[in-house]
């Protein structure tokens, strides 16, 4: 990873040597499934996330040396978890005796981060273009905690754990086709790839009755991956050399 930043800082700090070049800030917004064993939900264990779908959005500036571009990106991500299969693994999972239980309904999985990446322009007809770009960098993932009533040996007991957060690196490949339909503004038709290295997460809470109070601790360790395609927007600013 450190090679890949430095050659990337390398062609940013070349790149006033070169003609033709331009800024591009973009605004994009995705939308798909997720995939891996994010997507498990056969039961609970240290790697099933029980999550369907995942959506992103991104805030993204390039800068164009010709066809080549080098950018960051601004990111957040939700990925959902499917409330009832959740349920009901989580009550299987505590050895619960009783046919019913309740688990108060929270949001999915939240992350955020930023990312540098490089891609290519590749021209197909004029004004219309095709761009794979690979992205990598930094994610923040929050994990929702559980708020769960069941039962147990015909006793009323209650599971309760905090939100969690985890960090890792997040690489995201994709492809882009960019229609520039102004001098200075396009839209573009995306697909991309994500996923994630996290280092492992500390789920920590109580499993309690009014006469006893149980401590729980538990080991996860999600890696958050999706597949997902968009739409997003994009503005051309020319370089001053390029505008005289």
């Amino acid at each position: 990873m450190k090679k890949f930043l430095l050659f990337t800082f390398a062609l940013a700090l070349s790149a006033t040597a070169f003609g033709q070049n331009s800024w591009r800030i973009e605004l994009n917004s995705n939308g798909g499934a997720s995939t891996g064993d994010f997507a498990g939900s056969d039961q609970i264990n240290d790697v099933n996330g029980f999550s369907e779908y995942a959506y992103t959005g991104d805030l993204t500036t390039k800068y164009f040396i010709g066809k080549l571009g080098i950018g960051i990106r601004f990111y957040t991500a939700g990925f959902s978890r499917d409330h009832e299969t959740y349920k009901t693994a989580l009550t299987s999972s505590l050895t619960s005796t009783s046919t019913t239980s309740y688990l108060e309904r929270r949001a999915g999985y939240l992350a955020y981060g930023s990312q540098i990446g490089v891609s290519y322009d590749f021209e197909l007809a004029p004004n219309i273009g095709l761009e794979p770009s690979f992205y990598i960098g930094y994610m923040e993932l929050l994990i929702p905690g559980d708020e769960l009533v069941y039962s147990r040996n015909f006793t009323t007991r209650h599971y309760a754990t905090d939100v969690a957060s985890a960090q890792g690196v997040a690489f995201t490949p994709g492809i882009r086709l960019n229609w520039q339909v102004h001098k200075i503004v396009g839209i573009s038709f995306n697909s991309q790839f994500m996923f994630t290295s996290m280092e492992e997460q500390t789920i920590e809470g109580v499993d309690y009755t009014a006469l006893e109070l149980d401590p729980v601790v538990a080991l996860r360790s999600y890696q958050p991956q999706a597949f997902t395609v968009g739409i997003g927007v994009y503005f051309v600013i020319p370089t001053k050399k390029n505008q005289d």
